[in-house]
């Protein structure tokens, strides 16, 4: 018997070698025929039983429709053509489609964007439950289904530079700051640089799959830290900004300071003040180690005692009311002194200038007021003599005249009115001087400790 093409009815020539399969393997499985039939090369079926022949024929054509109804149905363009994995389980399982048509639907059907699942291990592992093959998951794969792969970041950053994410070690920069992060899950993370001497850079990343992501993450110069012992209760500045008061231990710690050079000034009460320069390193502790001296020293030379008198700001000329100015003395202005200096307490007195004739081997001033007693009363402040002789005193004592406005600043005491006190405890003057000289540094002082800069000679 000679087989009929019109029993493959509408089938495509594309499947018609399915359709035949089919067919045969049905028939060879129908009771015990195997022994009754053969297939010729003129393709003759013989010594067949009727019914089994068309039993088979039957089984394979509605087989044959069944594979073409599936793939007319992936190409009718009014029908819902999403494949999704459980649909390809259901072939699988129901083995009507062979590995390789399911392969050639999925694929077309990719094309399309009608696929909605990717060959994760997650549906390998269920499609090879189903039965697939190592071919059918290759062709799947192969056809654009395999998954996206991890992310990675490319980050450039410092030199050597240590690299944590979400608080694990992943590595050290290159000497060029490269370094790679691989395999990278979907998720958040934190990604750190830390680098000694610089300051922490921190980046929050979420990563996607299939997703490279390149950082640069640039480090700053991390602060550093001066670490103060000087007097107990000095106050301190840096740069001209206060920072506060040293305790009792006469340490004092100065945080979030910028890498560079400083002007550090430290001051006390009865103590000199100090300016001193320090460079700070990038996240490092740089000690300062400033000793502060009696604001009130004797000069050896000439005796008398020299007061410290500190840098500062002050309105040099009239002071507000005063109205006993000189034309000389206006308008005010503020005078800045950037340095501080030691000044005599005192007036020069008798004594400490008869110190410095006897070291030149001149002589006393002539004429002599009465009160001085011919020179013999050392307390009093000296009197009668030139500039010249001023400034060599202040030359031999190892110092010089101050300046006009080194004077009145010092003189003002930090006060911003014409007077420190009253006349009568500041000072002598007509109404109490009885027309002479008194003793140096018996009235008020100023807050310098300057005795008698409002008046005694």
């Amino acid at each position: 018997m000679r087989r009929n093409p019109s029993a493959l009815g509408t089938i495509s020539i594309r499947f018609r070698r399915a359709v035949e399969l089919s067919a045969r393997t049905r028939m060879t499985k129908t009771r015990n025929t195997y022994q009754d039939f053969m297939m010729c090369s003129s393709c003759r079926w013989v010594n067949v039983p009727r019914y089994v022949l068309a039993g088979g024929i039957l089984a394979g054509v509605l087989s044959a429709a069944i594979t073409v109804g599936y793939i007319q149905e992936m190409n009718n363009p009014n029908a819902s053509n999403l494949v999704s994995e459980q649909e390809v389980v259901g072939w699988l399982k129901k083995a009507i489609l062979t590995h390789h048509q399911i392969g050639e639907i999925v694929c077309e059907q990719n094309v399309k964007g009608n696929v909605r699942f990717k060959i994760t291990p997650e549906v390998e592992g269920e499609f090879r439950d189903a039965g697939a093959d190592n071919q059918l998951i290759q062709i799947l794969r192969g056809c654009g289904l395999a998954p996206p792969p991890p992310a990675r970041i490319v980050l450039t950053t410092a030199a050597h530079a240590q690299v944590y994410l979400n608080d694990a070690f992943k590595g050290q920069a290159s000497a060029e700051g490269a370094l790679i992060i691989e395999n990278l899950a979907p998720g958040d993370y934190r990604l750190r640089v830390h680098k000694e001497g610089k300051k922490d850079a921190d980046l929050r990343i979420s990563a996607v799959l299939g997703q490279v992501y390149q950082v640069r993450m640039s480090l700053e110069d991390a602060p550093g830290r001066i670490h103060l012992r000087t007097f107990p209760g000095a106050s301190c500045w840096l740069d001209g900004k206060s920072q506060g008061t040293v305790g009792a231990t006469g340490e004092f710690e100065l945080s979030e300071v910028l890498p560079g050079a400083h002007s550090l000034r430290v001051a006390a009460p009865g103590k000199t003040e100090r300016l001193i320069s320090v460079k700070v390193a990038p996240g490092a502790i740089t000690p300062a180690d400033v000793k502060l001296i009696e604001a009130v020293q004797v000069n050896p030379r000439d005796g008398l005692k020299y007061v410290w008198i500190p840098a500062g700001t002050f309105t040099m000329g009239c002071s507000p009311g005063d109205e006993n100015c000189a034309t000389a003395e206006r308008p005010p202005h503020q005078v800045t002194l950037t340095k501080g200096f030691w000044l005599g307490q005192t007036e020069v007195t008798v004594g400490a200038y008869k110190r410095f004739a006897a070291a030149r081997a001149q002589k006393m001033p002539a004429n002599a007021p009465k009160s001085y007693e011919g020179w013999g009363n050392g307390p009093l402040p000296i009197v009668s003599v030139t500039w010249f002789e001023a400034s060599r005193y202040c030359g031999w004592a190892g110092g010089r005249l101050p300046t006009e406005a080194e004077w009145e600043y010092a003189a003002r005491g930090g006060n911003t009115q014409a007077r420190y006190g009253t006349l009568d405890k500041a000072a002598w003057y007509k109404d109490d001087s009885e027309a002479r000289a008194h003793e140096a540094a018996a009235k008020l002082s100023n807050s310098f400790l300057l005795f008698d800069t409002l008046g005694n000679v």
